[in-house]
């Protein structure tokens, strides 16, 4: 078992995107030390990406003061959809560490993309959006509770998303809240109905964790890591950048500020970059 002086943080979905850059955040943070190091669990579908994702970590220059300082990647398998992996996952983490202190659930599912582009139905697309964004990531959380209660300071991280705002929803400045013109059938153009709405559902499912959690001293934070050019959903990042995308790295920086305690006294609300954002 790893001395209990180590950080352990687990990423779902690290092998890519903002989990990616989570963790590649991470060990650019001027916080570890030899006295406080970090572990940082990297997890993918498959082991193979999680493997690749952590050598390219690993051999990576910029990182090097990380890992001479203590710091560890740790590539593991996870399918949140799958019990038995997430069983695994939990009892593989419970025997080397015993304890997990920070948990960030960024695993998500986007699919309007594909309804745009005939490649899914709609009703497919709700269906898969709640099974991932909401069903399947509180179940993950309820199996590594245990985990996050036997950490001395537990962080419980969820990416949620500016557009499931309610209060925002008339606010002409965000594309998507734009209407289009008169006639039917509407032109698929960027309207993503199923990845928000499930993103709303997320949030009451975190605040219900916020309640359930609220006599346990666990730290609960609900994230907009912004527009970032990802490849979520099947979206191309070039184009998402000539519409303002900003690079990855900037939603990971922004997730570690929170882990590192920047943001606590919005914990168990929904925060971006810039403060908080209405319900």
């Amino acid at each position: 078992m790893t001395t209990n002086n180590s950080t352990v943080i687990l990423i779902t979905g690290a092998n890519t995107g903002i989990g990616y850059a989570t963790a590649q955040a991470l060990l650019t943070s001027p916080s570890p030390s030899p006295s406080n190091p970090m572990t940082v669990i990297i997890t993918s579908r498959t082991l193979d990406k999680a493997v690749k994702a952590s050598r390219d970590l690993q051999t990576n220059q910029a990182f090097s003061e990380a890992f001479e300082s203590g710091c560890r990647i740790v590539p593991k398998q996870l399918d949140i959809h799958d019990e038995v992996s997430v069983k695994a996952l939990h009892n593989e983490i419970a025997e080397e560490y015993g304890k997990l202190d920070v948990l960030v659930n960024n695993a998500g599912a986007h699919y309007d993309f594909q309804v745009a582009s005939g490649k899914m139905s709609t009703r497919d697309a709700f269906l898969k959006s709640f099974t991932t964004n909401v069903v399947s990531t509180h179940l993950f959380t309820e199996t590594f509770i245990d985990l996050l209660l036997a950490s001395s300071a537990p962080r419980l991280l969820f990416l949620s998303s500016g557009i499931s705002s309610l209060g925002d929803h008339s606010n002409p400045h965000v594309p998507v809240n734009q209407s289009p013109p008169a006639g039917w059938p509407k032109q698929p153009v960027f309207q993503v109905p199923t990845y928000r709405t499930s993103k709303t559902a997320m949030n009451m499912m975190i605040l219900e964790w916020c309640r359930t959690l609220k006599n346990d001293s666990v730290k609960i934070h609900i994230l907009d890591p912004g527009f970032l050019s990802t490849t979520l959903g099947g979206a191309q990042p070039e184009v998402l950048k000539e519409k303002g995308a900003k690079d990855p790295i900037e939603g990971g920086r922004f997730i570690r500020s929170v882990i590192e305690g920047k943001r606590d006294d919005d914990h168990g609300k929904l925060i971006g970059v810039d403060g908080i954002i209405p319900w």
